[in-house]
């Protein structure tokens, strides 16, 4: 497996200076907010979606797509 900061097979978190590892933290919880916001924005435009019995029900495919335009 590979460190998480740099990408390298030979290294790993614990090999970094504790100001870097505080400063990848940081950066990759703002990343998963961002991803989070954006994601849950795209799957309340897609909750158009019921069953008789009231139950929100999304195609997988449209999920997939969702994800896909957010991500890349």
């Amino acid at each position: 497996m590979s460190c998480e900061i740099c990408g390298k097979n030979s290294c790993t978190r614990s090999f970094h200076s504790l100001e870097d590892q505080s400063e990848f933290d940081e950066k990759i919880e703002l990343v998963k907010e961002s991803l989070k916001n954006k994601l849950l924005s795209g799957l309340r435009k897609l909750t158009d979606y019921y069953t008789d019995d009231d139950i929100h029900c999304l195609p997988y495919s449209e999920v997939e797509s969702l994800i896909e335009d957010v991500l890349w």
